[in-house]
């Protein structure tokens, strides 16, 4: 009987070992495939990273060679997506340019994503009366003007720091004024190449004493008696120190103005390499065009009304609202300052990722390494033709004001609308509804619901219903949190320049931590 029980309990202890190693084999087995699993998505974050650099580079090329007809005012024609390999599961590696903004823009229509930054505002060149009537802007004109005379606001999204800035220009990227601004519109002092004149040419600056260089130059494209007349007018004391000069100057003199397009493009009153803040007539929506000092609501409908009949050398001057009868002269002299014919900054927004092959639902591994429970867990991926694996959005501008093209700005834009979302909904402390002592809380409503429920995918409906009964109760109990427990507010003044909100392009958003470099990324979704 003892040496039974002997042989019992040495079983038993046998048992015991070759369970504890099963454990920890398995421990260390379940370890291992996380290990495993983790390497391959950040193998994937970083190809699909890469994968979005990429078309941003593809998208600066076809810039740079389409460079001579956006400066006659063309709009670019990018290609619209890339397949960049395949992987042993059959998944294709793929970016592709998605649309910006709603169709109400304005902007040329390329086919995707691309829209001049011209067509826009920019905070730094507006006058405080156009700012003033920006939806968002109009208890803020005055700081923004004060804040960029000591420094130019590099995005929209520092507009978020300033004083009297409401939070709608954010949050409501179909209402909101950020997508009618920008700080990246610049026209380079570059002849289009009108008339007798070489497209490229750098423009001959009339803001300087006179001088026989000066001469030379008017005398190679206009001849001796334009050379004589300009230096006689500069001899008498008349100076050139903007367009609106030399507009009134050849009105002063009776030339019509079919005359004026020629020295327009060959003339300019800066020695800057380019001018700030030109809003381009060809593409900028209504909105915009009706904040342009001379015009208004009804010429602003008209201009848009038009445009897309005009040919020849009327698309490259800007003059033509007056040559169309939609202006008269002195409007079209309020107006010259501020317009141009063209874009030299186009915004594109890149996404990239894995486009799912064969029967792979993109959940991030191809199909033989698909496990059994992914299958009905992502079912509306699965109808999704276009999702993406590890899907990355970035938004950038391309600047080929220059013959280098160069990355204007880049930001992250992959939780953008999430982040909208969350904005819209968030209510401030002193906006949450008051919590019913008697009502028991949200949150715990959900948890027992869950606990009495085999744990499985919820049906859109059940999953509509937690989400926001979630959200009532994060608003309950972040109201019912005694003072002291409450995260203090901090200034305006104290906010980071990373936590600006995010915009939508429109327009602009967030300033970039480290600042807007090629190569430089920042997170967020902020331009």
């Amino acid at each position: 009987m003892t040496s039974t029980r002997r042989k019992g309990a040495a079983l038993f202890a046998v048992m015991v070992v070759v369970a504890i190693g099963a454990a920890g084999a398995t421990s260390l087995a379940y370890r291992a495939q996380v290990t495993l699993r983790s390497s391959r998505q950040s193998i994937q974050r970083t190809e699909v990273r890469a994968a979005a650099w990429s078309g941003l580079q593809a998208v600066m090329a076809e810039l740079a060679d389409q460079r001579d007809e956006l400066l006659g005012g063309a709009p670019p024609t990018l290609t619209e997506s890339w397949t960049l390999g395949t992987d042993s599961g059959g998944r294709r590696l793929v970016y592709r340019l998605v649309r910006i903004g709603g169709a109400e823009s304005g902007a040329f229509d390329v086919g995707v994503a691309a829209t001049p930054e011209a067509s826009r505002l920019n905070v730094n060149t507006a006058t405080p009366e156009a700012l003033a009537r920006v939806p968002g802007l109009a208890n803020a004109a005055d700081a923004i003007v004060a804040a960029r005379q000591q420094s130019l606001l590099q995005s929209v999204g520092e507009l978020a720091r300033i004083e009297g800035v409401d939070a709608d220009l954010f949050f409501a990227p179909d209402v909101g004024g950020a997508r009618l601004l920008t700080c990246m519109s610049a026209d380079p002092s570059v002849q289009a190449g009108v008339g007798s004149g070489e497209r490229g040419n750098m423009r001959i600056n009339l803001d300087v004493e006179w001088s026989d260089e000066l001469g030379s130059a008017v005398e190679r494209r206009f001849g001796t008696g334009a050379r004589d007349a300009v230096k006689q007018l500069m001899e008498q004391g008349t100076t050139f120190e903007s367009t609106s000069d030399l507009v009134r100057t050849m009105a002063s003199f009776q030339m019509e103005a079919e005359s004026w397009i020629e020295p327009l493009d060959v003339f300019s009153t800066t020695d800057a390499p380019v001018s700030l803040g030109l809003v381009d007539l060809l593409t900028a929506d209504q909105a915009v065009l009706e904040l342009i000092p001379g015009f208004d609501a009804p010429i602003a409908e008209a201009i848009v009304a038009t445009r897309d009949g005009l040919s020849g050398e009327l698309r490259v001057t800007p003059v033509w609202p007056l040559l169309e009868g939609i202006v008269e002269e002195q409007q079209m002299t309020e107006a010259i300052d501020f317009v141009c014919c063209r874009s030299m900054q186009w915004r594109v927004r890149i996404e990239a990722g894995y486009e799912r092959g064969g029967d792979d639902l993109g959940l991030g591994r191809a199909g033989p390494e698909a496990g059994p429970d992914d299958a009905g867990m992502f079912d509306e991926l699965a109808d999704d033709e276009d999702a993406l694996e590890g899907r990355m959005v970035i938004e950038a501008v391309v600047d080929v004001s220059e013959r280098r093209p160069r990355v204007a700005y880049l930001r992250d834009v992959t939780l953008e609308e999430l982040a909208r979302s969350v904005g819209a909904e968030v209510e401030t402390p002193d906006m949450a509804p008051e919590r019913d002592p008697g009502r028991s809380d949200p949150m715990d409503d959900m948890l027992n619901a869950m606990d009495d429920e085999p744990m499985r995918a919820p049906s859109d409906e059940r999953a509509a219903e937690f989400r926001e009964r979630r959200r009532e109760g994060a608003r309950t109990s972040r109201d019912n949190r005694p003072e002291r427990d409450r995260p203090e507010r901090r200034d305006r003044d104290d906010v980071d320049a990373e936590a600006a909100p995010a915009t939508d392009d429109e327009g602009g958003t967030g300033r970039p931590a480290t600042g807007s470099r090629v190569g430089r990324w920042t997170t967020g979704g902020g331009s």
